[in-house]
C-alpha cells in the first residue's frame, strides 16, 4: 500500500455521534408524509450518506410536494433533535471513540485531511466547530444543492494525489462505493450504523469497529498501540 497523503472522512456517525438518530428522524418524517414504512426503511439503507436533498427526491417520487420544502422540514426536525442531546452534555461524548488520538496523529503525519457529509453545509460547518475540531481539516464540504458533495471532494483530490494515496473512511455506502469508484482505500465503520455486507458491497476493502481499533493507525500512520 501506497503512503496515505490525503484522508476524506465522512461526518455522521465517522466522526460525529451526534446525528445518530437521523435513520429514525427521517422514518418518522416520510413516513408521517405517506411513505410505507418497509419501502423508507430500505430506501434509508441504500441512500445512507446521500445529500438530504437528494433523499427527499425520492420522497417526492412517492408522495408527491417539494424536495426542498422536504428537506427543510426535516433538517428543522434534525436540529431540535441535536439541540436536546447537546443540552448539558459534554461535546466529547459525542465523539467516535479514538478519532482525536487519530486526527492528532495524521496531522502530525502531514496527511491532508477533509469532511465531506451529506449533511447541509452550514449544519455540517457548526456541529464541526462545536466538537472542537475545526482546526483538524484543511475543507470542510457539506450538502449545497443536493450533488454528491463526497464524489465532488475525492476528485478534486485526485487531481493532487495518486488514488493509492488517498483513502476514504465513512459509514455509509455512498462514501464506499466512491472510494471504489476512484481505486481508493475505503475503510467502512460498523459501529456507526453501517452494516458490514452492505459496506463491504459498495466497495469497503477494510472494516473496522471505531477509532481505537489499532488497524486503523497502522495502515494510516504506520504506528503501533
Amino acid at each position: 500500500m501506497a503512503r496515505v497523503r490525503c484522508c476524506v472522512f465522512d461526518f455522521d456517525g465517522t466522526i460525529s455521534l451526534l446525528r445518530g438518530c437521523w435513520r429514525s428522524v427521517m422514518y418518522r418524517y416520510m413516513v408521517s408524509c405517506g411513505a410505507d414504512g418497509r419501502d423508507v426503511e430500505r430506501y434509508i439503507d441504500e441512500s445512507a450518506g446521500m445529500a438530504t436533498l437528494e433523499q427527499m427526491g425520492w420522497l417526492v417520487g412517492v408522495v408527491g410536494g417539494d424536495a426542498r420544502v422536504h428537506r427543510d422540514m426535516y433538517v428543522e426536525m434534525m436540529r431540535e433533535e441535536v439541540g436536546i442531546l447537546l443540552r448539558g452534555t459534554d461535546v466529547s461524548s459525542w465523539l467516535v471513540p479514538g478519532v482525536v488520538r487519530l486526527l492528532d496523529g495524521m496531522i502530525g503525519g502531514g496527511i491532508e485531511m477533509w469532511v465531506a457529509s451529506g449533511t447541509e453545509h452550514v449544519d455540517l460547518c457548526n456541529e464541526v466547530e462545536l466538537l472542537g475540531l475545526a482546526h483538524y481539516f484543511d475543507g470542510i464540504e457539506g450538502a449545497r444543492d443536493g450533488s454528491c458533495v463526497k464524489d465532488d471532494v475525492v476528485r478534486g483530490v485526485l487531481d493532487r494525489y495518486e488514488c493509492g494515496e488517498v483513502v476514504v473512511i465513512g459509514d455509509g455506502v455512498i462514501e464506499m462505493g466512491v472510494s471504489r469508484r476512484y481505486g481508493c482505500l475505503g475503510i467502512g465503520l460498523v459501529d456507526g450504523g453501517g452494516d458490514a455486507l452492505r459496506l463491504l458491497g459498495a466497495g469497503a476493502n477494510v472494516l473496522v469497529k471505531d477509532f481505537e481499533d489499532g488497524k486503523v493507525r497502522r495502515w494510516l500512520l504506520g504506528l503501533t498501540d
